[in-house]
């Protein structure tokens, strides 16, 4: 009788060793996917877009480019903007900084109850400015700006981007100069 009740005790315990090597197993799976996710989120700019923003900026026409400028979304799902910025100089630094300009309904009025003062932050997060950008002179880089919607007032929420260089007097640099035109993003929330 003690030989069966060993067995059944290492049958048992061998039992729970497998359990607990598919529910690890599974764990880890988890926090792959979700880690993984965030990693792909930072610089998901869409092939198309990022060729559009190659093409106008290679073209010499453009200093700043963002070849779509308005997105539909929906609340809680993100989107992602693609900024290019092209060197023509020789400092290599620049800031993209984008803020909230305006909440505007499908006719064109504009939102103002329930508008969070903080809207911007809080959808925008570490995008909302983007500082120390290197860039050498004559190349381009492409910079993703997020966007996650968190408000349910169906509506055109428009945003500024600026893209900045700092500015040289006398050999110091004493603040930033505007490097192209101030560009606006729409997030279309349905």
């Amino acid at each position: 009788m003690n030989t069966k009740a060993a067995l059944e005790l290492s049958t048992t315990m061998l039992v729970v060793i497998i359990i607990s090597i598919v529910i690890f197993a599974a764990g880890i799976t988890l926090l792959w996917k979700v880690y993984g996710g965030a990693k792909d989120v930072q610089a998901s700019i869409e092939q198309s877009t990022q060729q559009q923003i190659e093409a106008m900026l290679v073209s010499g026409k453009s200093l700043v480019a963002i070849p779509i400028n308005e997105l539909p979304a929906k609340a809680g799902k993100q989107v992602v903007f693609g900024v290019g910025i092209r060197n023509i100089g020789i400092n290599p630094s620049f800031s993209l900084v984008v803020s909230f300009e305006g909440a505007y309904r499908l006719d064109g009025t504009k939102i103002t109850e329930n508008i969070d003062p903080d809207l911007g932050t809080k959808w925008l997060g570490g995008f909302a400015s983007t500082k120390n950008i290197v860039i050498k002179p004559n190349e381009y880089q492409t910079i993703p700006i997020l966007v996650k919607p968190r408000a349910s007032t169906k509506g055109n929420y428009v945003f500024q981007a600026t893209v900045t260089e700092p500015c040289s007097t006398d050999g110091t640099y004493a603040g930033f100069d505007l490097y192209d035109k101030i560009y606006q993003i729409t997030v279309k929330l349905s």
